[in-house]
């Protein structure tokens, strides 16, 4: 009896650790990537680059407005079937200000619902093109594992383009509307300088309300405290380490496929480039821009102060990134008064696609007409 109790309590020890053992490799699996790293390579052709892409380089319709210098530089939005809406009117206003822009059609409704528009529209969807990886045709809430997904896939999407027509690159959600030329302006400017990387919108607390230009850029040493926004930003093709990072990030989604929460690009992405930025021995590491390097730049002051600090950025091999001014480009600041200012204003921090456009009316910019008055609040 004694002997047949101890083979009992073995064979019991031998579930247990077997079960446990079980639990434990299925939790495991459940963190990998459910994908091998090579399925994420971002060009399946890296020789091709969609014609639509080389055609809409230079920014402007009107070549006599687009400078030399913007020649190889594409400006992209992306939208599904059920952010259609946001799309025509994002097009109509670009358009409005004459610039040339790709749209990449995140599934086959839109895609197909474009190519119909065009005949209707011949001017404003010249340059469409169909994602490789197809996503939901319906707007997706924020923090859903759909919103995830399509959040994702457009950082994918613009590391094909730029892989695969090595140029550089402009992104902007659709409901980042332009209210005046952006390359007219600041962020033109700072692209021509070729002293940044990646240039972003600032992903700021609606509450933080930004009173006048020059508030918030780099610190006098340089240090990063607000989060990129990945609705709005300028890419280098140049840019390997911000690429290689993006590439991470498309790994962490993949990761947290198909999970609700903060595993969205635009989280996923500033958590690894914020770690990057405390990592001193990457081969360019990053550089934040200081105020004194945006004033140079946007005084166009060649001087030899400024040559000083543009010969520095190179000795070192740095990677220079700088935010957009928030006041020029503010961010989900829903409770701003409207300012003649403005060049750009991004409908997030508002849950769900009605709020966006809500917004977008209050200040007149919706259905590709901009015109505030004066006493929009």
């Amino acid at each position: 009896a004694k002997w047949g109790l101890t083979v009992v309590y073995y064979l019991a020890g031998i579930f247990c650790v077997a079960k446990y053992v079980h639990q434990l490799s299925s939790t495991i699996s459940k963190l990998k990537p459910k994908s091998k790293v090579t399925s994420l390579k971002v060009a399946a052709n890296v020789d091709y680059c969609p014609p639509e892409v080389s055609l809409a380089a230079g920014l402007y319709k009107n070549e006599k407005n687009s400078s030399k210098m913007f020649s190889n530089t594409v400006l992209i939005t992306t939208a599904n079937y059920g952010y259609l809406d946001m799309l025509q009117n994002w097009a109509l206003m670009t358009n409005h200000l004459g610039l040339k822009f790709v749209v990449v059609a995140m599934d086959d409704l839109i895609f197909n619902e474009l190519k119909n528009q065009h005949q209707i529209f011949p001017d404003l969807y010249n340059y469409v093109i169909k994602a490789a990886s197809r996503v939901s045709s319906n707007a997706s809430k924020f923090n859903s594992s759909g919103f995830n997904l399509i959040s994702c896939n457009k950082f994918k999407i613009s590391l094909q383009i730029i892989e695969q027509c090595n140029v550089d690159l402009v992104f902007s959600d659709t409901d980042n509307v332009f209210l005046q030329d952006p390359f007219g302006h600041q962020m033109g400017q700072m692209i021509l300088s070729r002293q940044f990387d990646f240039l972003f919108q600032l992903n700021l607390y609606p509450k933080g309300c930004i009173k006048r230009p020059g508030l918030i850029w780099g610190k006098q040493n340089g240090t990063m405290s607000h989060e990129a926004n990945t609705g709005f930003y300028y890419l280098s093709k140049n840019a390997a380490l911000i690429r290689n990072m993006m590439l991470e990030t498309l790994l962490q989604c993949e990761q947290f496929a198909g999970q609700n929460g903060y595993f969205d690009d635009q989280t996923l992405f500033w958590r690894i480039l914020s770690q990057a930025a405390a990592n001193h021995t990457l081969a360019r590491p990053l550089h934040y821009c200081s105020q004194q390097e945006v004033r140079h730049i946007l005084s166009r002051d060649y001087s030899s102060a400024f040559v000083d600090v543009q010969s520095s950025i190179q000795e070192q091999n740095l990677t220079r990134l700088c935010c957009l001014d928030p006041f020029y480009h503010p961010s989900g600041q829903t409770k701003l008064p409207y300012d003649q200012r403005w060049i750009s204003y991004h409908a997030n921090w508002i849950i769900g696609k009605t709020g966006k456009i809500d917004v977008l009316k209050r200040i007149r910019a919706w259905n590709g007409v901009f015109s505030p008055s004066p006493n929009v609040s």
